[in-house]
């Protein structure tokens, strides 16, 4: 069967006498007519949401969104830093000591429930304080320090020492489930897991030139993912990477976007962090040497807390996978994430003994 390729949009358009710079992007829908929902920034003021269909860009205005009722009259009153079509939005007040998290009227109940399951991760980070809420947004304080996802802000001594905090960060994480303690506790199971993994292929399938090669790619990270066998339970963020972490030289590492947090295998954390490492150097923004010294955190942890390195290796496997369909259909990275499929299949067709990642690059 033929199968026709939708087209990405392109990293910059020119819309009037503005040039809008696309980042993010989104599938509306299984169907690639449907479009994309976009972030355009032109530089000048907030994001904005917008629409990518039939080769053309269709803009909203500040704070506009259909499902996101509160988001208007927030946007006025500061500076919209992320907007999800139809999802989610972040916005920063005005003076920047604060943000607000918008979601569909009565979600907020579900952030707020997430983050208190986030309390076992005060052990060993800062996050965000609630400040208040509606049942349409979330109020938190700014986290102080420099995102860890901007390796080019750090001497090298800062680098290793950030990093060495972020490890004994999740190793005191780990032994904190005391603080959960009569909680109704949301579990991520591998099932779970593997269903994330799905949904995505299914999202970036039609965006990508061989969708079979993609398939085979995604069942192998699923066929690993389930012959994992019994594990225990730890504390997870569950979408942990560089930009979710913070760093302070006089506070410490911090931690952002909590609310994701349950109970999970050990090693879900730990091969998130390892494969991102991985593909912030196939997109040109870490050197290796900074990437492996987030590795090597990841494999000290492991140690430290009684993960096996193949059940690490199978989740970094399972998110360099996930990474490969997320940014399929983003300006600017989709061919890095073609490669970084190529890569992965040429790896694990060769593979013996098990998935190596020591050579991504």
């Amino acid at each position: 069967m033929t199968r026709a390729t939708a087209g990405a949009p392109p990293s910059e358009v020119v819309l009037g006498d503005a040039v809008w710079r696309i980042s993010r992007a989104w599938p509306l829908g299984a169907d690639p007519a449907a479009g994309l929902a976009v972030e355009a920034n032109s530089g000048r003021d907030s994001v904005r949401a917008a629409l990518w269909r039939d080769g053309g860009l269709e803009l909203l205005g500040v704070g506009e969104d259909p499902k996101l009722s509160e988001l208007r009259e927030l946007a006025s009153a500061g500076t919209v830093v992320s907007h999800r079509l139809r999802k989610r939005a972040v916005v920063r007040l005005t003076d920047g000591s604060e943000f607000v998290k918008v979601v569909r009227a009565g979600r907020a109940d579900g952030i707020l429930a997430g983050i208190e399951q986030a309390r076992p991760f005060e052990a060993g980070f800062r996050t965000p304080e609630v400040l208040g809420s509606t049942a349409a947004t979330v109020r938190f304080s700014a986290l102080a320090g420099r995102s860890l996802h901007e390796a080019t802000a750090f001497t090298d001594g800062e680098w290793h020492r950030a990093w060495e905090q972020v490890g004994s960060g999740l190793v005191r994480s780990h032994g904190a489930t005391s603080t959960l303690v009569g909680k109704a506790l949301r579990h991520h199971e591998i099932g779970d897991e593997v269903r994330v993994l799905e949904d995505w292929y299914e999202r970036a399938a039609p965006w990508v030139a061989d969708p079979g090669a993609l398939r085979l790619l995604v069942l192998g990270a699923v066929a690993d993912l389930r012959r994992l066998g019994r594990h225990g339970w730890v504390p997870t963020h569950r979408d942990l990477h560089d930009k979710q972490l913070m760093w302070d030289p006089e506070l410490g590492p911090g931690m952002l976007d909590v609310d994701t947090a349950c109970l999970s295998h050990p090693a879900l954390d730990l091969g998130n962090l390892r494969a991102h490492a991985r593909w912030r150097v196939l997109q040109g923004l870490w050197s290796r040497d900074r990437a492996a010294v987030v590795a090597d955190m990841v494999d000290r942890v492991a140690d430290s807390v009684g993960v096996p390195p193949d059940e690490v290796a199978v989740f970094e496997r399972a998110t360099l996978a996930r990474i490969s369909c997320v940014y399929a259909f983003r300006p600017g990275h989709a061919r890095t994430a073609q490669h970084l499929q190529k890569v992965l299949r040429h790896r694990v067709s060769g593979r013996q003994g098990g998935f190596c990642t020591n050579e991504l690059y």
